[in-house]
């Protein structure tokens, strides 16, 4: 009976490594599986991921090239102002150049104005004292008249 029960222990050992060999089996069709569906979702996510970075960069490249073009207008119109400013600069100082020149030729006119008033008035002055003093010799030479006369 030894051998019966030798027979038995076989049997179950084999129906023991026969169900360890089949879980073995489905365990490792399982894991296969399971790596097959991570490997394909990482390709997924990978694929996902470099889209995503594709996308950012062209929005990072088009957010640049905004930048450069804005940065380019900015220095246009400053420029512009630039040129505006020294435009006014220029005229103010033109504009002072003439006043300038306006103010010496109104002090030269006033100058000329007042050297012929004062003229004017030295010549006005003489000829009212030539005239005092020939009013005063007919005004003397009536009064003296009669007493020239007697002496005579």
């Amino acid at each position: 009976n030894k051998s019966s029960g030798a027979e038995a222990f076989v049997k179950d050992l084999r129906k023991k490594f026969g169900d360890l060999a089949k879980d073995f089996d489905e365990q490792e069709i399982n894991m296969f599986s399971i790596s097959a569906e991570m490997t394909r979702h990482y390709k997924s996510m990978r694929k996902k991921m470099q889209e995503t970075i594709m996308g950012l960069q062209e929005k990072i490249g088009e957010t640049k090239d905004q930048l450069e073009a804005e940065k380019k207008r900015c220095q246009e119109e400053l420029d512009k102002k630039d040129a505006i400013i020294k435009q006014k600069d220029e005229e103010i100082e033109e504009m002072k150049r003439r006043m300038k020149d306006m103010a010496l030729e109104f002090k030269l006119m006033l100058q000329e104005t007042l050297a012929g008033m004062n003229e004017k008035i030295e010549i006005t002055a003489k000829g009212i004292e030539k005239n005092r003093s020939a009013m005063l010799d007919q005004d003397n030479s009536a009064i003296l008249q009669p007493f020239m006369t007697a002496t005579t």
